[in-house]
């Protein structure tokens, strides 16, 4: 169809004029002419112009206010496209056009991403029970001594060792509470290290905003082994606590007392995908004894039980993804000089699990091939008894 407008859209070529889609032209040579247009969001547009000049419009609007445009300058007429707020509270419109539009409305949102697992290499290293002073915990039970040596902030030492033990004649209705720190704490891995507590021990682990427990945010209990236990979440955690009380019934502990000797919990830096270590795993039994020179030239040794020492090899770990700067992060964090609980295997967790430091920083073998195919081969070395 030809038509010779004077103004408007077909009126001469096209996007010729300044006005992408105009209104029609009151002088235009044509009675009436019939068109279609695309609306504000996806909606169609149907109306009928004449020529015998500009008369008043209808909008049908769904809470939106609407106005006339100074000179019946319709949408898109003559301003640039997008040169003022796009579907602003107020829309021109042009005369004579009839129009319905649905208004769409977005809100922002914020998403955390992880790739959570019970299955590859865990690493606890940040330890939350230990709060903001390391002065963070108390008991309804403590064996007293001249020495303090039963002190319930034993639970925060790096020697598994040294206790922290109840009242004789005191197995049940123990509770310890800890003081999680000035960030709430996001809990996926707890262990008790060198305990008493029999496999029949009831222990119930409560989170909660409040000191008190009153109200108790969540709860739940696992199964004790002996020696050493290891609670591992089956989910990532979305809640943070403030405090934590562990709750100890053990009627069944010959012992007559309840120790611990120490507690660490905290989020555990686990590994993703399958850039994890190679299927072996060597751990060697080491004979742990402490000593003392005395003035005789002689040298007191005190035997202190088997440690463990573990080593673990990667392979072709990516050098520049997030496995890797997480592991070199931590290495930094830690070096030599602090423990940290590793748990190669968490779904038996305690097979070749080690509290202990690294030997030496891993030495990094690179396989160089551009600058984002760079990758690593490395070996971590662990020793309880350092």
């Amino acid at each position: 169809m030809t038509v010779n407008f004077d103004a408007g859209y077909l009126a001469s070529p096209y996007h010729v004029l300044s006005g992408y889609l105009s209104s029609i032209g009151a002088a235009a040579d044509s009675a009436q002419v019939a068109f279609e247009r695309a609306g504000p969001i996806g909606v169609q547009v149907q109306g009928t112009t004449e020529t015998q000049g500009e008369f008043g419009s209808e909008v049908k609007t769904s809470n939106l206010a609407h106005s006339f445009c100074p000179g019946a300058a319709g949408y898109l007429d003559t301003i640039g496209y997008l040169s003022e707020s796009y579907l602003s509270t107020r829309m021109c419109v042009s005369a004579g056009a009839q129009f319905q539009f649905v208004a769409t409305e977005a809100r922002g949102c914020q998403v955390l991403g992880t790739l959570y697992n019970t299955t590859n290499l865990r690493i606890l290293h940040d330890y939350d029970t230990r709060g903001d002073d390391g002065l963070n915990w108390t008991s309804n039970s403590t064996e007293i001594s001249s020495t303090d040596s039963f002190n319930v902030n034993n639970l925060n030492t790096d020697i598994v060792d040294q206790v922290w033990q109840s009242s004789f004649g005191t197995v049940v209705g123990i509770s310890l509470d800890c003081d999680l720190g000035s960030f709430p704490s996001f809990m996926d891995t707890l262990a008790f290290l060198n305990h008493n507590m029999t496999t029949s021990a009831v222990v119930t682990i409560h989170l909660s905003d409040n000191p008190a427990h009153a109200p108790t945010g969540e709860s739940f209990s696992f199964d004790q082994t002996l020696f050493d236990s290891i609670y591992i979440a089956e989910n990532l955690p979305t809640l943070g606590w403030d405090f934590m009380r562990i709750d100890i019934d053990d009627p069944t502990n010959l012992d007559g007392f309840i120790y611990i000797g120490t507690v660490v919990g905290g989020s555990a830096l686990v590994m993703t995908d399958r850039e994890c270590f190679t299927q072996n795993v060597k751990r060697t039994p080491v004979s742990f004894a402490d000593g003392i020179q005395t003035e005789a030239f002689s040298y007191v040794r005190n035997f202190r039980g088997i440690r463990y020492k573990s080593q673990m090899t990667f392979k072709n770990m990516l050098y520049t993804g997030t496995n890797w700067s997480r592991l070199d992060n931590l290495f930094n964090d830690i070096n030599t000089t602090l423990k940290a609980l590793w748990i190669p295997t968490p779904a038996f967790p305690l097979r070749y699990m080690t509290y202990a430091k690294l030997t030496r920083i891993p030495e990094q073998n690179h396989n160089v091939i551009s600058e984002k195919s760079d990758w690593i081969n490395f070996t971590i070395d662990t020793d309880e008894a350092l």
